[in-house]
């Protein structure tokens, strides 16, 4: 489960309380335990973020915790997502995914909840050097060419690339038991919003 960090607080709370819902459909016998990964620009110490697991546990009555890459705010954007997933194999959506898709043995992962996750790709994150960890999921859709090339996270997270195709990546994302992708309605972050449900531009 991942917040974003730079929506605004009236998505993010409405985005909270659908992801409590599901969460409390899920019956006490068969909850077991989750980690909360944190968006760029947040940090598990933030007061709602560390509340939020709490929440939830308190409803499922599942343990559960934040778990913070790093130093949190500021390496959220200066830890490239490729470091920041081998830290969690040995945080954000997509690092969340990565915990999935890439780590050989990983945790079992039975249910991930996404809340605005630039899953597609992000078209507008200006002035993104290679050192940022927003430059793993830039896609300027004029420009996929480049996007392939140069982009060293998620055209590899979703199985972009041609001739390196991982059907085990496939594999393990599709074992997942429950997918919940949630999209903020008037979202000026992720951009297009529909990247929360794997959504883009046409080509």
């Amino acid at each position: 489960m991942i917040s974003n960090g730079l929506v605004d607080d009236g998505n993010e709370w409405f985005s909270v309380a659908v992801a409590v819902t599901f969460l409390s459909l899920v019956h006490i016998a068969v909850s077991i335990p989750f980690i909360m990964l944190h968006g760029i620009s947040a940090e598990c110490s933030d007061h709602t973020k560390s509340n939020f697991p709490r929440l939830l546990s308190n409803l499922s009555g599942s343990r559960g915790s934040c778990v913070e890459i790093g130093n949190g705010k500021i390496d959220s954007w200066l830890m490239p997502l490729t470091k920041q997933v081998e830290i969690v194999c040995d945080k954000g959506n997509l690092v969340a995914r990565g915990l999935i898709e890439f780590c050989d043995d990983g945790p079992p992962v039975y249910n991930y909840v996404s809340l605005a996750g630039p899953h597609a790709g992000e078209s507008s994150v200006p002035f993104c050097g290679d050192h940022l960890a927003p430059s793993g999921y830039i896609k300027i859709p004029n420009d996929i060419p480049e996007y392939m090339k140069s982009s060293k996270y998620l055209p590899k997270l979703n199985n972009e690339i041609p001739n390196q195709r991982n059907s085990t990546y496939k594999d393990r994302f599709t074992r997942l038991k429950n997918l919940v992708l949630i999209m903020f309605q008037d979202d000026t972050v992720i951009v297009p919003k529909e990247s929360s449900w794997f959504g883009f531009y046409p080509d």
